[in-house]
């Protein structure tokens, strides 16, 4: 459970350090809302799979 979430907080630093170089290349405000909104899925499917791991290790 650790390492994946460990793992997880790896790929999420390396897609935001990746994603930022390309906000300070390209400033536009469309491409800023899309990547925000694409960052925000990732976070919700990064905790919503911390949610399901923990559960279930509760039930055994």
């Amino acid at each position: 459970m650790a390492l994946k979430a460990i793992v997880g907080l790896v790929g999420i630093i390396l897609v935001l350090g990746f994603l930022g170089v390309v906000v300070w290349k390209l400033p536009e405000i469309p491409l800023i809302v899309v990547i925000l909104i694409g960052v925000a899925m990732m976070l919700y499917e990064y905790w919503e799979q911390l949610q399901v791991k923990e559960e279930e290790g509760d039930g055994s």
